[in-house]
Order: structure tokens, then sequence, then C-alpha cells
């Protein structure tokens, strides 16, 4: 194969996308295996790398092209792949010029998060931190833009409502959105938090950039 375009391969995003499991909760797994009589490990499976398909189809590439150096790295690391053929080619970002156009915010007291509900993006780690922010923070508010997910066996939306039930008046769950709403949108906040675990190319971040808001990352 004379080239490879590397995205973040499964391995990876499983891993960064895994809620670990409280001690409660291993506890609670290993007396209901002994009940059962079936006593199996916590831990999954060591990962092998040399029977991962991904990489044997990128290692027999003559050139590995990646999104971010950050991503090159480690699974060049990983993957025990020739760093000679490990090329970082970002993507292009065009901002739109309703974003650049949009008025810098006057306070910092709308916070917004902008991607799906989901573990990889950090929202189970801010919606944690809202609570907290709130009660110190009487004159704040939270919007958050984004498509729910699953989480627990319910929804991510559900999920941080029942915590942060104490303060959801000042919570506003947008949804969804399309492109052609984003600038406006964006406008409504001063402050985008975006605590990802892990990301690629992060749009979410450069749109936030373009619109003017002051961003908070990971």
């Amino acid at each position: 194969f004379p080239s490879h375009d590397s995205h973040t391969p499964t391995y990876l995003t499983a891993r960064v996308s895994c809620n670990k499991a409280t001690l409660l909760q291993k506890i609670r797994f290993l007396l209901g295996a002994l009940r059962r009589g079936r006593w199996k490990s916590l831990q999954p499976g060591k990962y092998n790398f040399q029977q991962d398909d991904e990489r044997k189809f990128t290692a027999s590439a003559e050139e590995v092209a990646a999104p971010s150096q950050a991503i090159g790295k480690i699974v060049g690391n990983e993957w025990k792949l020739d760093g000679n053929k490990i090329h970082s080619f970002p993507y292009p970002y065009q901002p739109d010029a309703k974003l650049l156009n949009l008025p810098l915010p006057k306070s910092s007291k709308t916070l917004g998060f902008l991607g799906r509900l989901e573990l990889r993006k950090g929202i189970l780690e801010f919606a944690e931190a809202i609570p907290n922010i709130l009660k110190h923070s009487p004159d704040y508010r939270i919007r958050i833009l984004g498509p729910s997910c699953e989480f627990k066996g319910e929804d991510m939306e559900i999920w941080i409502r029942n915590r942060c039930k104490k303060y959801i008046n000042r919570i506003e769950f947008v949804g969804a959105i399309k492109k052609n709403q984003l600038a406006s949108e964006l406008a409504k906040c001063d402050v985008m938090v975006l605590p990802s675990r892990w990301e690629n190319f992060p749009y979410a971040c450069w749109e936030s950039l373009a619109s003017g808001r002051v961003v908070i990352a990971s």
C-alpha cells in the first residue's frame, strides 16, 4: 500500500472512552460472579497490537499520514511503527465569516459545551464539576450544545439532569445543532469549556476560537 491516512484507531478510542469501575462496583461484580459460580477477572484481556488488523494494515503502508503529531507519536510508539514513515498533515480549517463577525463577549457568565455528550468528549468530568461551579457562582449559567449519547444504560442528558437537578434551572440543553445555527448558538455563550479526554482534530475548539469566545480546553 503506498500510503495510509491514520485517524484515531479503535483500540485508542476504546481506551479513552472507558469509564473505570469504582471499588464498590468491582466488589459487587466479584460477589456476583462468586454467587453464580463464574469467577471472572474484572480486567479485560491484554491488548496485543500484533493481532490488531488496523495495525497490520497501517504497518504495510509506505507512508502514514496522521492529522496531528500527538496521534502519530502515540500510535507509532505503541504499534512499533517506523517513525520515518509517519508524517503529520493537519486538516485545514476555514472559519465561517459569521463566526469571525460575532461581537466579543462582555462577560464570562455563560459557560458553553460543544460536542456529543459522550465520555470521550469529557462531558462526564464537566457534569461532575457543574454543581460546584454554579454553587460558587450564583450568576453563572451553563449551555450544552450537542446530541446526547447512551451512558450507563440510559441517556447522558438524563444522567446529567439527575446529577445537577439542584441547579437544573440554570442549565440549558440545546441538543444537536445544524451548521447554520452554530454562530447564533455560540453568540449566546461567553466561555467554551472543551474538556475532551482525547481529540484528533477538534473543530469545536477552532470554531469557538474563531467566534471570539474564551476557550478552556484540556
